[in-house]
């Protein structure tokens, strides 16, 4: 069963053990979402619809599933009566909104972040569901409050959830003191950086330009970008390529080759693994899931 928080953006189900030997659903989960779904007990098989894969959530473990194209269908099915599951879909700006306190981002500068799907748009690696999670998602489940503060409640629960997540997640060898964290000065130079990037994305041009404007060298400033954005300056140039090559491909009909050469690329091979990489498709795909569902 479906419920709602009371506020557009935020969705979310419990399936409860029962005494039927089978028991499935599906959900449809907007581009713009992020789809959360847990195991609190026994075993379920995901299908996303997006890539027609499956996917096995065993209890005590969840999955975050995203996909920024087009809408797309979550099936799950139990594996025994017994299996007991919880579903959350969240509008990432929202998601955001709550845990940076920032309502001025657009939905492609959310995704950027790396905040939620770690280094790539579509994170599909299970994550071991603590305690204290475990508890936060049985109280989603069963809300103890009604009226006028079920809304800021649930926000409450997702703000802790989610942050619990991410501290979780984040890489073990990730500096705890950052120093381009801690200098405002260099911080600011960073952050230059990127908006350059985000206009024009040629690490190696990127890299000459601001190492000369601010005397540092290629390499202290690929260190500071990794640690201020956690990725390279390489990598999220390839993202910013990306989401324009997506971009283009739902307004023009174009080729392959063309949108690889506007995307930046010379290596058309090189282009559709990177596409695939970071949207689970190529752009052949994109073109006929695009038609299907026109």
């Amino acid at each position: 069963m479906i419920f709602s928080s009371s506020e557009s953006g935020i969705n979310y189900f419990s399936l409860r053990p029962t005494g039927e030997s089978h028991n499935s659903g599906e959900l449809t989960i907007k581009k713009d979402e992020l789809f959360m779904f847990v195991a609190l007990e026994g075993q379920f098989i995901l299908n996303a619809g997006y890539n027609n894969t499956s996917y096995p959530v065993d209890g005590e473990c969840g999955i975050n599933l995203f996909y920024p194209m087009l809408d797309w269908v979550v099936e799950w099915n139990k594996i025994d009566s017994l299996s007991e599951g919880m579903g959350l879909s969240i509008h990432l700006k929202l998601l955001h909104q709550l845990l940076t306190g920032s309502e001025k981002a657009d939905l492609k500068e959310v995704i950027r972040s790396g905040i939620y799907q770690g280094d790539q748009s579509i994170n599909e690696k299970p994550f071991i569901l603590s305690p204290q999670m475990k508890m936060i998602l049985r109280q989603l489940g069963s809300p103890p409050v009604g009226g006028h503060t079920i809304r800021p409640w649930i926000r409450s629960k997702i703000m802790e959830l989610f942050s619990l997540l991410i501290d979780q997640t984040a890489p073990t060898s990730r500096e705890q003191s950052c120093p381009f964290l801690n200098q405002s000065e260099a911080t600011e130079k960073i952050n230059l950086l990127r908006d350059y990037f985000l206009r024009n994305p040629d690490e190696k041009a990127g890299l000459e330009l601001f190492g000369q404007k601010f005397n540092m060298k290629a390499h202290s400033l690929k260190k500071g970008f990794k640690k201020v954005f956690n990725k390279s300056p390489k990598y999220f140039c390839q993202e910013v390529k990306m989401d324009r090559a997506l971009e283009l491909l739902k307004k023009e009909e174009i080729t392959v080759g063309e949108l690889a050469f506007k995307s930046g690329y010379s290596n058309t091979s090189h282009f559709i693994r990177s596409f695939k990489n970071r949207f689970g498709s190529t752009p052949s795909q994109f073109f006929k899931t695009k038609n299907n569902t026109q």
